[in-house]
């Protein structure tokens, strides 16, 4: 076997997986994290304003969730286990402020980097975080195997120092 294939291999191990993981789940996080500013790197919809009302009852039009911060401080990575990692919150207001809440006319704000479905057992990553994550992830890959893995552009792998993957070397 090559040296190379041996790199592929051993960058594809429980070991990378896990830390490739790890990875993906702190860009996550950190994609949820900027969805909490006034732009919101990693959101689909713009999230509407404060009614007048409820505006004038707290007086501010900024909306709770960006004001506390208690929300953005309840979101956690877990650790990696049995090949997935979690990114999640205790917070009880959080479905609420994701998806909505008719009953207190309260409009849909998701933080999270996902396309608002309107069902909460229903979910994707957006397109941006989507591509976000996948460079990530090519990334992490491509390091953990020295460069090895067919992600290199074709003349990146065409050098002399890369070495041949189809070689008899052991």
């Amino acid at each position: 076997m090559s040296p190379s294939l041996k790199l592929i291999i051993n960058a594809l191990s429980n070991n990378n997986t896990k830390s490739m993981l790890s990875v993906a789940g702190r860009e996550f996080l950190s994609m949820t994290r900027q969805n909490f500013g006034k732009s919101g790197n990693y959101r689909t919809d713009s999230w509407p304003s404060l009614s007048r009302n409820y505006a004038r009852r707290i007086h501010t039009s900024t909306a709770t969730l960006l004001r506390t911060g208690e929300l953005l401080a309840s979101i956690k990575l877990g650790p990696v286990l049995n090949n997935g990692i979690s990114i999640y919150t205790k917070d009880r207001r959080a479905a609420a402020l994701a998806f909505g809440y008719k009953p207190n006319n309260l409009p849909a704000r998701n933080f999270w980097p996902m396309e608002n479905t309107k069902n909460p057992n229903y979910s994707r990553l957006n397109y941006k975080a989507d591509r976000q994550l996948y460079s990530v992830i090519v990334k992490q890959l491509t390091q953990n195997s020295s460069g090895n893995l067919p992600y290199q552009t074709m003349k990146q792998r065409s050098t002399l120092t890369y070495g041949n993957v189809f070689s008899a070397q052991v």
